[in-house]
């Protein structure tokens, strides 16, 4: 065997390093799309520049100068030397552009580095080396170009790969929680089990209930967007015990099985489908899938529970009925919970409701900060639950006066500069983005503002609806800003068609660009709403 080639050496150990370098980015996409290979997949071929990028091709246009000495063995050192070294600035560059575009858009929602991260990092660097490995082994500098022109171009797959490697640990480690889950949740068999979900309105209604609810019982929720199977395991393994009254667990979904999955670990006394409406449809593929899955709630409920139904939400309203649960209704005249008097305001709403409770005929006013219509069925299937726990009107209205937004679901603050901001940046959707806009114009003050980079997952609807989004914009709004020229050309599109002013409508590339045309454009007396937030592995 021929002796080892020093310059094939160096910059196999280069291109190690720099694959080392890139591999935490393709993990942080990885756990954004929720560990699913078949996701990271579709994020992947929506846009071809996050599998090549411009940082990996200033890589390879250095690697070859580097390896022109391996290529050529017969040539002196003389000349050797200063062709390897011709390549070095350029492999540096690249390593600086990745660095740069890395942290010159820092990321929204940081890399977690769990436990199942470290292992992922570790078998992709164990794949990574390995084929390096190979080709230090075959000491053939072709053979060792083209390995290391892939390794860094398509770094993504080792990820996947090191995720099919590593699956059937991660399944028996996953198994061991929920047995764990099952365990804590089987010894306190009274503890009162809520199960809520729904296309927009879950987390809204979790927090709202909650607070209805703990001025009488010791009430645990699912932190944040803990709504997967995994994320409802770890808050019983971690959070929950024996002193907790009540469990109230957010479900949430993005394929068919998802919820029946979360419901088979928990048991629900009570639940609730806030609505049904048109969110993941690149996964669930149709309406009529995303009513069955939500549906898996209701057919969870165990016999002898509760169902919350909104029959002002028609898909939900139609969803399959049981005999052996309790239907509390609302959301519509005649139901059990109904409201009247309704007044929304930018300070927030009054309503009066009149229930029908296993106590008797109840009419109350209500009032509270939080804005908009869509709030108001969410405070209804809210209401409707405490009631039935035994929770009196008077501490329901206590809860509701002092409760505040939920933040990033049209709550407010004052920005530096004076003007109000209406922050909705949490998962937008076409009925909840309508009712923000609704909200905005009814605020009082100088201009109208809002940013947003669109909605998204929705399909084969999404530009349609993006376009009546941006029909919707050009008549409540005096100044926009898109985020994403590419994701928002179907809003632009929209607010074009109504005539809106071109000088008005201003596209930016990301968020940071959009936070300072805000700063151009608003003013002491103006409002800004900010109409949903995409995560990283959305950036164009």
């Amino acid at each position: 065997m021929n002796p080892l080639n020093p310059y094939l050496l160096i910059s196999t150990l280069l291109t190690g390093a720099y694959f080392v370098y890139k591999v935490p980015h393709d993990l942080h996409m990885l756990q954004q799309n929720s560990y699913r290979n078949d996701r990271y997949l579709r994020w992947l071929n929506d846009d071809q520049n996050r599998i090549i990028q411009k940082s990996d091709i200033m890589y390879l246009i250095g690697l070859i100068p580097a390896l022109l000495p391996s290529f050529f063995p017969g040539l002196s050192h003389g000349v050797k030397l200063p062709l390897f070294l011709l390549g070095v600035p350029f492999m540096a560059l690249s390593v600086f552009m990745f660095f740069i575009r890395t942290t010159y858009q820092p990321a929204k929602k940081k890399l977690v580095y769990t436990t199942r991260v470290k292992r992922l990092f570790f078998s992709a660097a164990v794949l990574g080396f390995a084929a390096l490995g190979l080709g230090l082994w075959a000491n053939k500098a072709l053979f060792s170009l083209v390995q290391m022109a892939f390794l860094i171009t398509y770094s993504s797959l080792f990820v996947l790969m090191a995720n099919v490697v590593n699956a059937p640990v991660e399944g028996h480690i996953r198994n061991k929680f929920v047995r764990s889950a099952k365990d804590r949740l089987a010894g306190r068999p009274d503890r009162v089990l809520v199960g809520i979900t729904g296309s927009y309105g879950k987390t809204s209604v979790k927090h709202i209930l909650t607070e209805l609810t703990s001025r009488r019982f010791n009430v645990l929720m699912t932190p944040g967007s803990f709504n997967t199977t995994l994320g409802v395991v770890r808050t019983i393994n971690e959070q929950l015990n024996t002193t907790h009254d009540l469990f109230v667990v957010e479900m949430g979904a993005k394929e068919i099985g998802d919820i029946e999955e979360i419901c088979n670990i928990v048991p629900v006394d009570y639940g609730i489908i806030t609505s049904i409406g048109p969110q993941h449809l690149e996964t669930f593929g149709s309406i009529e899938n995303v009513a069955s899955t939500k549906g898996e709630l209701f057919r969870g409920v165990r016999s002898g529970g509760v169902i919350a139904l909104n029959l002002g939400d028609p898909l939900v309203a139609g969803l399959p009925r049981r005999s052996d649960v309790r239907y509390l209704t609302y959301g519509a005249p005649g139901a059990d919970c109904e409201v009247s008097n309704v007044a929304i305001t930018g300070a927030g709403t009054t309503f009066t409701l009149t229930a029908n409770t296993r106590q008797g005929k109840l009419v109350e006013t209500f009032s509270t900060q939080l804005l908009g219509a869509h709030n108001i069925d969410n405070m209804l299937g809210a209401i409707a639950i405490a009631l039935d726990l035994g929770v009196s009107s008077k501490e329901i209205q206590r809860a509701l006066k002092d409760m505040k937004p939920v933040q990033h679901r049209l709550s407010s603050y004052r920005a530096s500069g004076g003007w109000l901001v209406l922050d909705d940046a949490f998962n937008s959707n076409p009925t909840g983005a309508a009712n923000a806009l609704e909200v905005l114009k009814a605020m009082a003050g100088g201009k109208k503002l809002i940013m947003t980079p669109g909605m998204v997952e929705l399909g084969e609807e999404q530009d349609r609806l993006n376009g009546l989004f941006g029909e919707k914009i050009a008549g409540a709004c005096d100044e926009v800003i898109l985020v994403g020229p590419k994701r928002t050309a179907p809003i632009a599109e929209g607010i074009r068609r109504q005539g809106f002013p071109e000088e008005r409508l201003h596209i930016v590339k990301n968020l940071k660009e959009g936070f300072e045309k805000v700063q151009q454009l608003a003013g002491p007396e103006d409002v800004l709403l900010i109409e949903n937030d995409l995560p990283d592995s959305y950036n164009e």
